[in-house]
């Protein structure tokens, strides 16, 4: 996202050096024609856009990456909610009750995750960014959910 968002900053600023040239100044056409400054400007606008355009699509293009490692960290993160639950399983009294809400929600967060995954691979190129913004927030949510479920148990267990 930083690379991205470093390239579309370079487009533009490289669009604004192109297109700030005074108005005195002409730039010799390909027919000998002297085309004016504000041509020029528009022929640099134009390529300020494919320039954005083409940043968007290679954005998009690395959804299939982003994609599979979501994958795989939802992969072993339901691995870990396995391991959660035959702790709690095992814990006894109060401390089970607490793990149990704590690995609950845990769960709600992965399905919510999972959820989100699905979205992303079902993304147009116009709704990229935001799906992916929302899916990296909810696997966000889900680790610290996670962490807290495992720091409730380790403290219940050890007690």
């Amino acid at each position: 996202m930083r690379h991205t968002i470093s390239v579309i900053a370079l487009m533009f600023a490289a669009a604004a050096v192109l297109g700030c040239r005074s108005q005195e100044e002409k730039v010799e056409g390909s027919a000998g024609d002297l085309e004016p400054a504000a041509a020029h400007l528009d022929k640099a606008k134009k390529e300020s856009k494919e320039a954005f355009r083409a940043t968007r699509d290679y954005a998009f293009q690395q959804r299939a990456e982003f994609v599979e490692k979501m994958k795989n960290d939802l992969l072993e993160i339901e691995k870990d909610l396995r391991q959660l639950a035959a702790k709690v399983k095992n814990t006894s009294g109060p401390a089970k009750a607490d793990a149990r809400k704590k690995l609950a929600a845990a769960q709600e967060k992965w399905a919510v995750a999972k959820q989100r995954l699905e979205m992303a691979q079902r993304a147009t190129e116009a709704s990229w960014e935001d799906v992916k913004a929302r899916c990296e927030a909810s696997f966000v949510d889900l680790k610290s959910s996670v962490e807290q479920a495992h720091q409730r148990l380790k403290l219940k267990v050890e007690r």
